[in-house]
């Protein structure tokens, strides 16, 4: 069975992967250095809130990409917030 998928679809996918990837250096240097003092608890919890805000907009609009890419952040972000209140 074939997935046929259209190229716009394949960008996003491709852009997803792109940023996604790009996330993992800062996450492993910040879970090295236990680094987080240029991250303030409010910049960390206005990005959570603010990616939420880009899955429900997501689903709403039905773009599978901007979801994906609103439930990585908001993953990214919450655990620079979990590691800045836990450290």
């Amino acid at each position: 069975m074939y997935i046929m998928i259209s190229i716009i679809d394949f960008v996003g996918i491709f852009a997803n992967l792109l940023n996604g990837g790009s996330l993992i250096p800062s996450i492993r240097h910040v879970y090295t250095t236990k680094d987080l003092n240029s991250y303030p608890v409010f910049f960390l919890v206005l990005m959570v809130i603010a990616n939420m805000l880009w899955i429900v907009y997501g689903f709403g609009k039905n773009v599978t990409q901007t979801m994906i890419m609103g439930i990585i952040f908001t993953l990214y972000y919450s655990i620079f917030l979990y590691w800045k209140l836990t450290w």
